[in-house]
């Protein structure tokens, strides 16, 4: 048994259309399983039951900014009259507005699920990709917005940064391999640093870029992808794990994943390297002043990145090999003409740009706890019962400066001197419990600025307003990440504090709010009332349990 279709961040993982957060097809029963907080429907569905070899063809139709969705399956790639549209909602919730695959099944059922890596079998309907060329793009617009003011341009990879950049020059810093004392010798500290083009991810297509050598010494260049991690000291360079590759002209060798083999032609002064990646044939080439011939060519086939890929180039210096170059991806024109069908990485490095520059456009905030307290309305929020709390899980945040505020449309004191709101940043830890009255600011993943004027982190208060002041109807949070600070505002004040001091440097962090309903608000609504005399079911169970004695002696 198994069953095949969506679900949304908030999914129970109890199976496939088995809560409100998640839709499917189920193939034993031919039914379309559907439970919505707007819309409730599970209905015999006009696909057959599934056999072995089948192919289920899975399409979402999702458009936030009208809160609408469409799913349709087909089989075997029957689109046409065999289309099955399993589920409309024009009142989308918000938990609902971003989806991924899953699929639940049972013992016995084998499947292999296509995202779009390789080709599909049957062509989807028009108008749609596939999901891993919207994951390709996310993932490169998520690469370019952490980059900031990066984004573009060489940067250190690793953690030491013991290389000079002059605009796409590099070369190793001579700071960093001064002659040591060992025993009663002098001994020059050799030093592999490594460089990649920052904010850069390119996910699909040809590319090209061509490195100019000013010195020959060792040096690896070639590409890399999102989790290749370089270290100096343990000389890990572009090359020296399964997420890069390299070519090392020096001494005629190319790299993965720790493994040398004799490769290519030896490189000299003014030497021109072409770096050439295929992402649609799996493949990475090098040529050396503008031939791919023997021994040049193909260097590596069957090539498989995490996310994608970007240039990466690793300098050895502190020896007589010192290895320094400039970097062209095609801001300047090639000295030699790149393979047909290629493109400069350039071209992707003025989208990754345009990316990571800063444009306003709604924030989606996704309930993590008190969902059916909370209803949200455009850019309104309103709390009927304890205390809700949102994050915005699709604005991660490391890098620049970030600031949102919040307008009190109604707020009543809580007597017992609660927060009512709280703005603030979260890490993907957070989530609140609404029961308990914990939001943001009340645990270590999380922290706030609320509506009494006090400071809130890791369930720690500040009071920062002075006696007789007063907050006003604006409350406001901004973190500035170049500086390891925290802005806080009122209607009137404003006031920092130290970022650092909270998380460390690099923390993914994402605007988050809670918002409580006051005790005066919660008692007519008495939700728990009919609940409240716990003895009476005691007493009924009493019988039972006497009974099930009674049986157990027979």
């Amino acid at each position: 048994r198994g069953c095949v279709g969506w679900a949304g961040g908030l999914y129970s993982k109890q199976g496939v259309g088995e809560d409100e957060y998640s839709y499917g097809l189920s193939g034993k029963e031919g039914l379309i399983r559907v439970q919505s907080k707007f819309l409730l429907k599970e209905t015999s569905g006009s696909l057959p039951s599934w056999e072995a070899g089948d192919v289920i063809c899975c399409s979402l139709s999702l458009s936030p900014a009208s809160s609408s969705l469409s799913l349709r399956f087909a089989l075997n790639g029957r689109w046409g009259n065999q289309e099955r549209e399993a589920f409309y909602s024009s009142s989308l919730s918000p938990s609902l507005s971003s989806l991924s695959p899953m699929v639940s099944f049972e013992e016995g059922f084998v499947f292999k699920m296509n995202s779009g890596a390789t080709p599909f079998r049957y062509p989807p309907p028009p108008n749609h990709c596939s999901v891993q060329s919207w994951v390709g793009s996310r993932m490169a617009e998520m690469y370019a917005a952490e980059a900031g003011v990066g984004c573009g341009k060489l940067v250190p990879h690793g953690a030491k940064q013991e290389v000079l950049i002059e605009g796409m020059s590099v070369r190793p810093d001579p700071a960093f391999a001064e002659r040591v004392m060992e025993g009663a010798m002098y001994e020059a500290r050799s030093i592999f640093p490594t460089v990649r083009l920052g904010g850069v991810l390119l996910t699909s297509g040809k590319h090209y870029y061509e490195i100019k050598v000013n010195n020959p010494g060792v040096g690896q260049v070639g590409w890399v992808d999102v989790e290749f991690w370089a270290a100096s000291r343990g000389g890990v360079g572009v090359g020296d794990d399964k997420h890069s590759w390299a070519f090392d002209g020096n001494r005629r060798l190319k790299w993965w994943a720790q493994e040398e083999k004799r490769w290519g032609s030896k490189w000299k002064y003014g030497d021109v390297v072409g770096c050439a990646c295929d992402l649609e044939a799996k493949t990475m080439s090098f040529s050396l002043n503008g031939s791919f011939e023997e021994p040049m060519g193909v260097a590596f086939s069957g090539v498989t990145c995490v996310g994608g890929v970007t240039p990466g180039v690793t300098l050895q210096g502190g020896s007589e090999s010192n290895f320094s170059c400039t970097i062209n991806t095609g801001e300047t024109p090639f000295q030699f003409s790149p393979p047909p069908g290629y493109k400069a990485v350039y071209e992707g490095k003025k989208q990754a740009k345009n990316s990571s520059s800063p444009t306003l456009s709604p924030v989606r905030m996704i309930v993590t706890s008190g969902q059916p307290y909370t209803t949200i309305n455009n850019n309104e929020l309103v709390v009927t019962n304890h205390m809700s709390s949102l994050k915005a899980i699709d604005c991660p945040l490391s890098s620049g400066k970030w600031f949102f505020e919040a307008e009190i449309a109604n707020l009543v004191n809580r007597s017992d001197h609660l927060s009512s709101v709280i703005v603030g940043f979260a890490t993907k830890s957070f989530f609140g419990d609404c029961v308990e009255g914990k939001g943001v600011g009340d645990d270590e993943h999380s922290f706030g600025f609320d509506d009494r004027g006090v400071f809130k982190s890791s369930a720690k208060e500040t009071t920062l307003l002075q006696e007789g002041e007063t907050v006003g109807k604006i409350l406001g949070c901004g973190v500035n990440f170049e500086e390891g600070t925290i802005i806080l505002t009122t209607t009137t004040k404003t006031y920092t504090q130290q970022l650092h001091n909270i998380f460390p440097k690099n923390t993914i962090l994402f605007p988050a709010i809670s918002v409580a309903c006051s005790q005066q608000q919660q008692q007519p609504q008495q939700p728990y009332q009919q609940q409240q005399p716990y003895q009476q079911p005691k007493q009924e169970r009493q019988p039972y349990h006497q009974q099930q004695q009674q049986q157990q002696q027979q």
